[in-house]
């Protein structure tokens, strides 16, 4: 298992106009840690996971990996760990036209064709909606939004890496997806370090850290008891969020 460190981490956009995304990060996660990353559009939550998941190397301070830099590594070593380490769900979900299904899930696994675990059969058996040998381009049209994401579920839980990053999975799914996205992310992150998004507050009050982003850093973090107790914001989002589920129940 890998521990994750970033230390005063800063990463600046130029185009259109120079600014900071992130200003200074520091976190660090733990094996096995369930954590989450809140905060406000725009406050560089996506970038933080993309730095996270080796996916963008572009920024200043350091990040370590089990104690080691990852700005010490050579290209070949980086891209190495990124594959081996790390397994990523997000919300953009991009599928070859030209393969099958099952390449598709297959693309950096085909290792697993020849004899799937118990766990990447289950993968396999969550396709069964739409037929594996079908060429994308013959789907694309008509997968909803919930299939593709199983797709990229089914993806990850084939990849079976230590660490899972997500862009929340069920946050704009259609509702007869839901549960088994749900169930399906259930077992894909068992037992794993995961590091999520979280658009819904409801999914991370059993988190072990929550991070909540602002001002390009880290503004607090703390389990969500801690937050409500100790930031305004946090507990800010809280309430409406209490308050719109409220709302939802008297209509």
């Amino acid at each position: 298992m890998t521990t994750l460190e970033l230390s005063h981490v800063y990463k600046r956009v130029t185009s259109p106009v120079e600014r900071a995304i992130l200003s200074d990060i520091s976190l660090r996660i733990e094996p096995g840690d369930f954590a989450c990353i809140r905060g406000k559009s725009g406050a560089g939550k996506s970038t933080l996971l993309n730095i996270l998941g080796l996916l963008d190397s572009s920024f200043e301070g350091d990040y370590l990996l089990d104690g080691r830099s990852v700005s010490e590594m050579s290209v070949r070593e980086f891209g190495e760990a990124r594959a081996q380490i790390f397994g990523f769900i997000f919300q953009s979900f991009h599928l070859f036209p030209d393969r099958s299904v099952l390449e598709n899930v297959l693309l950096g696994n085909l290792y697993v064709a020849s004899s799937p675990t118990q766990r990447q059969q289950k993968a396999l058996d969550a396709l069964a909606f739409v037929g594996l040998e079908e060429r994308a381009h013959q789907l694309v049209s008509t997968l909803s939004g919930g299939e593709q994401q199983r797709i990229a579920i089914a993806r990850a839980m084939l990849k079976d890496a230590p660490i899972v990053i997500l862009d929340e999975a069920t946050a704009y799914i259609d509702p007869e997806n839901e549960a088994v996205i749900q169930r399906a992310v259930a077992q894909l992150i068992a037992g794993k370090t995961v590091i999520i998004i979280a658009h819904r507050l409801s999914t991370i009050t059993d988190a072990d850290t929550i991070f909540l982003i602002a001002d390009g850093t880290v503004a607090a973090s703390g389990t969500h008891t801690q937050l409500l107790s100790d930031c305004t914001e946090y507990r800010s989002m809280w309430q409406a969020h209490i308050s719109a589920k409220d709302g939802d129940a008297n209509d």
